[in-house]
């Protein structure tokens, strides 16, 4: 039996039922197999030979398995769209704190693995990279729930091949249950789950949270005027080896006008791993010179307007300039994204004042 997409955006739904398909046309993100129940996709795979299991639920997430084993055999597969502990969908709790792709692969074979294995190439969506920053699952690799010891280990493989969006694990021997991917031994310190930087009084208050913590021994505070030359500004102690929500706070008394910050989480081995660069603007007494911006906050379109004229630069929270430009007393900006920014206004005598906005 074939089945043809034919780029109509339609889904199959399994449901509690196994289909067969010999060849699948057309599968992509819009056109594939939803897996909502216990239902399988399921197909022969003779000996050498590929077949892509065109698999979804909220997202498209395809395995593609290469049989070497030395006899045809018969595959199965559905997914569920999430990491739980026992496993198996909704069998304990979801592993929501750690790095991972936000996807279960139940994947059944009829007969002993043998010979030299089975290749799998796993594939996901950005969205479905998981567990602190976008980007934090560095190291990803193929993990398998052991049903003897009732716990995720990692896959035996002979070699790994891993891009963007996907994961090939080659020569795999071992037995067959729910696959994840999550991150390899040799994982980053931290999974980083917030970090802001608020001036209060005539200090800068560093705040951050981390979602998980392995083998951590310190956060140094890295700062710099100018976001090219860092220094070390402190430490803190970290919690050593956490899943659970970790809160932490630095002081920096030592403010300049423009102030960028960065975290660099250090492991007892000596791994290193650097957050996200922070901007803090300090913000002196008011004088005369004054620049308003309005709504504020707003939806994408803002009105600036100053008492005289000014060389403008609107920067991100990480000091990226996104727009420079001159204003004589009013100015409409539009089609800023969604997130926190800063205007620096300098006179012709130099005299510069900063206005923070948010766009929602």
């Amino acid at each position: 039996a074939e089945l043809n997409f034919n780029a109509s955006g339609r889904k199959v739904i399994l449901g509690s039922f196994d289909i067969s398909v010999d060849n699948i046309l057309g599968a992509d993100s819009l056109n594939y197999f939803k897996t909502t129940d216990t239902g399988s996709l399921v197909q022969s795979i003779a000996n050498l030979d590929s077949f892509t299991f065109a698999v979804g639920l909220s997202s498209y997430n395809p395995v593609t398995i290469t049989n070497r084993t030395g006899v045809s055999d018969s595959f199965s597969v559905y997914v569920y769209d999430e990491v739980y502990e026992g496993g198996f969908k909704g069998n304990g709790n979801a592993l929501s704190s750690r790095p991972r792709i936000q996807c279960t692969w139940e994947i059944g074979k009829t007969k002993a693995n043998g010979g030299s294995g089975v290749d799998f190439t796993f594939e996901w969506e950005v969205a479905k990279r998981k567990g602190g920053n976008p980007g934090i699952l560095v190291n990803p690799t193929v993990n398998h729930y052991n049903r003897n010891t009732n716990t995720w280990e990692f896959a035996s493989n002979t070699s790994k091949i891993r891009g963007q969006n996907y994961l090939t694990l080659s020569g795999y021997t071992g037995t067959f249950s729910p696959f994840a991917i999550g991150e390899d031994v040799s994982v980053l310190p931290v999974s980083l789950g917030d970090f802001k930087v608020k001036q209060e009084g005539n200090a800068g208050v560093l705040r951050w949270v981390t979602l998980s913590e392995t083998n951590t021994e310190k956060t140094e505070i890295l700062k710099s005027s100018d976001g090219i030359e860092w220094a070390k500004l402190g430490e803190v102690e970290a919690a050593g080896n956490s899943y659970a929500t970790q809160g932490y706070e630095f002081t920096d008394k030592t403010l300049g006008s423009v102030n960028y910050y960065q975290l660099q989480f250090i492991d007892k081995d000596g791994a290193k791993e650097k957050s996200a660069v922070r901007m803090l603007v300090k913000q002196e007494p008011q004088t005369a010179w004054q620049v308003s911006v309005y709504p504020n906050p707003s939806f994408g379109e803002i009105y600036i307007e100053t008492a005289k004229p000014c060389s403008y630069e609107i920067m991100n929270v990480e000091g990226k300039s996104i727009q420079k430009g001159e204003i004589r007393a009013n100015k409409k900006i539009e089609g800023m994204g969604r997130g926190m920014y800063f205007i620096k206004c300098t006179a012709a005598n130099s005299q510069e004042t900063w206005t923070k906005f948010i766009v929602q």
